[in-house]
């Protein structure tokens, strides 16, 4: 009965639910890890794979969309806390952009980061802790994806297996056009914001005068193929994205 009481109480519910649900994230980001190093699959191949799984999962556990029960709002009130102008969700963005900059740009292993990324070779020779590196890289990306997730379904109220699909592309968008190389060893978290921003701008402006859903995307992929044009190092040869 204790148990159930307190579960009865929205902000415990909710407490809950979050750190099952980073929980899961970060499981999730150190198996991608491991499979990638250990198995040397290709860290582009594995995350494919790996979407494909969890989506089929969620497909699984349910095929429609549920939406919090009224009864239940309370356990997603926090999203709507703000402090004046600014809301919670902004402060722990900052936050973890004011975090990962600091790592990538002040710690070794953020600088192992960027010579992984600039030439993994390089960077075994020079005794880097290379498999380490990349095993802790997943694991927080997938603790930072089940974060956004989390903000998306409070945010809605409600949540589907395939809530997350419209962002993949613009995703991708976001971090070639902030100057992200896909090849790796170059990128800036500034960069990456400013274009989150310009794809914000650009998918705001074709929904103002009209634009149908799927040009959308082919003006994101379209995007995506010039700045990826425009970033990548041709003085490279042979050299493949990881």
């Amino acid at each position: 009965l204790a148990f159930q009481d307190s579960f009865s109480n929205p902000l415990l519910t909710s407490l809950a639910a979050m750190a099952v649900s980073l929980a899961f994230g970060l499981a999730s980001g150190l198996a991608l890890g491991i499979i990638h190093v250990k198995l040397k699959v290709p860290s582009f191949i594995a995350s494919l794979g790996f979407m494909s799984l969890w989506q089929s999962v969620a497909l699984l556990i349910t095929q429609n969309p549920e939406s919090v029960p009224k009864a239940l709002w309370g356990t997603v009130e926090w999203y709507k806390i703000a402090f004046g102008v600014v809301g919670l969700p902004l402060i722990v963005a900052i936050a973890i952009i004011l975090f990962i900059h600091c790592v990538t740009r002040y710690t070794p292993s953020g600088r192992t980061i960027f010579a992984i990324g600039g030439n993994e070779r390089t960077a075994r020779v020079a005794g880097m802790g290379v498999d380490r590196t990349k095993i802790l890289v997943f694991a927080i990306n997938g603790v930072l994806g089940a974060l956004a997730g989390i903000f998306l379904a409070a945010n809605l109220r409600s949540s589907a297996p395939t809530i997350g699909d419209p962002f993949t592309l613009k995703i991708v968008a976001a971090c070639a056009l902030g100057g992200t190389s896909l090849a790796g060893g170059k990128g800036s978290e500034l960069g990456t914001i400013l274009g989150v921003f310009t794809v914000a701008i650009i998918e705001n402006g074709m929904n103002f005068i009209g634009v149908n859903a799927y040009y959308q995307n082919i003006v994101f992929g379209i995007f995506v193929l010039a700045a990826i044009a425009l970033t990548v190092d041709r003085s490279i040869r042979g050299q493949i994205v990881k």
